[in-house]
């Protein structure tokens, strides 16, 4: 039988409701840490996975057996199970396959049980097709690229008076320009730009990319026809509607699961009020770990169990403590983690999480609350900018919590691949009230920057030349400036606030704005953030 295995399990358990019915108990038995349904979890199936993401996945999985998904795949399991032993059979070989059996079941049941064919009919497939026109199509262009944006803006226009491209490109050959002649292009952004585009035709507008400012001709576009890429559509429609009917289902079985958490869980701490000793002694392996942002994340399950146990305001209190302490540099993304901890103890309540933050920690913790719950919404991105505000001015009319509430959306619409930056962008500015669209904004690219925040130090210098070329390539230089102040706000993040450490790196943008980065950095450092 042919089925579709999609293993992104990365993608789907985001949702973390914790209903107000479920237990929590004490036990001797200090490997068990859950109990889901009356099957245990211990440490040793948690490692260092977030144990909502456990609890989210074992129910999932529950529910495949119930509705036979394991009978469905059996056959392909056995073949699997047999090339594997045929070459080992030791303790980590069996984990291995039990892992792989359970991510096989739960596949099948997602993406061919809770996917159905009217899901993708085809409407569905050939919209998806349309609208991602740009990913089918081949084309070749000529280009010419220049250092000095000005020189750039200065060819542009005389292309737009009238004077031809192929005569003015030799015109300004050596002038700090590069001539490229006809390739084809691949980069998925740069197609979409020129998405529309004509054959014979020079780009209206500057393309920036990796700090230098091109003019393109199209000289040449293909189309993939539809009936060449109709299964691979089908396929990735398939993903993203398994990965929101999971989400849904999820939100559904957390509603009458029995859900036990024992005493040594990171829900349930022995001490019902967690002191920063405590704290201390259950992070010590994050304490070792140089003040960065991976030390950040590595803090991230013990703050929630802060807020499980005790409360919002008591969390903020802990980590505005350690921050004076100089254990932790900043603690504004605690206060993000925190806010999402509250929408989840509270059953997504998003008004009665909210007013259980507190303005500590520069507001992080208001922000926290509508990003999660902006990011794991049903919304259409386009319903972001009236529905966000509606919201917004439904849980409060302080006007300062109202701009916190805002820019919170604004984080919403990037995390968890909500929509992408350039859509988030549109979306921002749909917002008619510029203190809220500026405050909105400035949630869209702290959080885009955050997608950089986890690559090592090499990488990330890799790639921060182009980190904003998309929003360069809008010509707006307000949007740009955005982009690269969020980008030097995250290197303190990055660093841990090392400020000669972020200056360093924001060297490494394009030079236009390294002015920016560096500022934004600096305005850092003095204990502040730009909202």
């Amino acid at each position: 039988m042919k089925f579709y295995l999609l293993f992104i399990f990365s993608f789907l358990f985001i949702f973390s409701c914790t209903p107000p019915g479920e237990k929590k108990i004490d036990t001797e038995n200090k490997k068990q840490v859950v109990s889901v349904n009356g099957t245990t979890i211990s440490n040793d199936d948690i490692e260092n996975q977030d144990i909502e993401e456990v609890i989210n996945k074992e129910l999932l999985y529950q529910e495949a057996i119930k509705n036979g998904a394991d009978k469905k795949v059996e056959k392909e399991y056995k073949k699997h199970e047999e090339k594997i032993l045929s070459s080992n059979s030791d303790k980590k070989t069996l984990e291995y396959l039990e892992d792989y059996r359970k991510k096989l079941i739960t596949d099948y049941f997602i993406y061919n049980m809770l996917v159905t064919d009217e899901d993708l009919d085809e409407a569905t497939v050939k919209k998806y097709y349309q609208d991602n026109l740009y990913n089918y199509e081949s084309i070749t262009v000529d280009e010419i690229i220049f250092t000095d944006k000005k020189l750039a803006e200065e060819f542009l226009e005389k292309i737009k008076s009238g004077e031809k491209f192929d005569d003015l490109k030799k015109e300004y050959k050596s002038r700090e320009t590069i001539n490229v002649d006809f390739y084809i292009i691949n980069d998925p952004i740069y197609k979409r730009d020129l998405q529309g585009i004509e054959k014979d035709t020079v780009y209206d507008g500057i393309i920036a990319k990796n700090g230098q400012f091109r003019v393109v001709k199209i000289i040449e576009k293909n189309t993939l026809p539809y009936k060449f890429v109709k299964n691979n559509i089908k396929g990735k429609v398939r993903a993203e509607i398994g990965e929101r009917k999971s989400r849904e289902l999820v939100k559904n079985l957390r509603e009458n699961a029995e859900i036990i958490y024992f005493s040594d869980s990171s829900k349930q701490q022995k001490s019902p009020k967690l002191n920063k000793s405590g704290f201390l002694e259950l992070t010590k392996n994050c304490n070792n770990i140089p003040d960065s942002y991976a030390r950040t994340t590595c803090y991230k399950p013990f703050f929630q169990s802060v807020v499980y146990t005790n409360s919002g305001v008591y969390a903020l209190n802990l980590a505005k403590e350690l921050e004076k302490d100089g254990v932790i540099k900043d603690c504004h993304l605690f206060s993000h983690h925190i806010g999402a901890s509250l929408l989840e103890k509270y059953n997504f309540d998003v008004k009665k999480a909210f007013n259980s933050c507190s303005k500590d920690c520069i507001q992080g913790c208001y922000h926290g609350v509508l990003e999660e719950y902006v990011s794991t919404s049903n919304w259409k991105p386009e319903e972001v900018s009236s529905r966000g505000l509606d919201l917004c001015e439904s849980i409060t009319d302080d006007k300062l919590l109202l701009r916190q509430c805002v820019h919170g959306v604004g984080h919403g619409l990037i995390a968890k691949k909500f929509t992408p930056l350039m859509n988030a962008i549109e979306i921002c500015k749909g917002i008619n009230t510029p203190n809220y669209q500026h405050a909105c904004l400035g949630g869209v690219f702290m959080e885009y920057m955050d997608i950089f925040l986890p690559l090592n130090e090499n990488e990330l210098v890799e790639l921060v030349a182009g980190v904003c070329d998309e929003v360069d390539s809008l010509n707006d230089i307000e949007l740009s400036s955005k982009c690269y102040h969020a980008v030097g706000q995250g290197f303190m993040f990055y660093s841990g606030n090392n400020l000669e450490k972020s200056k360093e790196l924001c060297k490494y943008t394009i030079p236009e704005y390294q002015e920016e980065c560096i500022n934004a950095a600096e305005f850092m450092a003095t204990g502040h953030h730009e909202h």
